[in-house]
């Protein structure tokens, strides 16, 4: 990543994606699982050291609910790793597809807090490890969208999204803040969301 100010450092970055998939398999019913080998090996052989971290979870709102237990339990999987780099990487939830939420309309697209409100109450155990008080790292909770979407019925009769127009706010935020994390400096002056 080259930033248009020629001042500000290139940004070298590694992007691991981690599936859906691969994620439910760190949930067991026996306690916490394991994720596939490929992905371990990488985590394993992080050098914090050497390199920040940084988790970003994105979990549609509309599946805030279900996916809490596979969050939760990635985040703990993450922790009982034997890399402690990996402890204190920061960590950020995104409730995706925000501009479909009925709180989206009703305050401003600033205020953090709606969405800390929101995993509170929808995803209790993953917001118990962000903001628990003895943390003390900075973990984040925010909102996040691509743009204005409207729920449309499909020729099947299931209910889609329609993607309207593009919002570059979030990407842009999320971006400015990626580059604050790893290399100290701000592309602008704004907060994460």
């Amino acid at each position: 990543f080259n930033p248009n100010k020629k001042k500000l450092p290139q940004l070298d970055t590694t992007f691991l994606e981690f599936a859906g998939e691969d994620l439910e398999k760190v949930v067991s019913k026996d306690g916490i699982g394991r994720l596939p080998e490929m992905i371990e090996a990488v985590l394993l052989a992080v050098d914090g050291k050497k390199r920040k971290i940084l988790f970003v979870l994105v979990t549609p709102w509309k599946k805030a609910r279900e996916q809490d237990e596979v969050v939760f339990k990635f985040l703990k999987y993450v922790d009982s790793i034997n890399n402690p780099p990996l402890h204190s990487a920061t960590r950020v939830l995104l409730i995706s597809q925000w501009d479909t939420h009925d709180m989206s309309r009703k305050l401003s697209n600033d205020r953090t807090d709606i969405t800390e409100q929101f995993a509170s109450a929808n995803m209790n155990k993953t917001f118990g490890v962000l903001k628990n008080k003895n943390n003390k790292y900075n973990h984040s909770i925010g909102k996040y969208s691509i743009g204005n979407a409207t729920p449309v019925r499909g020729q099947d009769g299931t209910e889609i999204d329609w993607f309207r127009e593009p919002n570059l706010h979030y990407p842009e935020k999320l971006w400015e803040q990626i580059y604050l994390h790893f290399t100290g400096h701000k592309l602008n002056t704004t907060s994460w969301f």
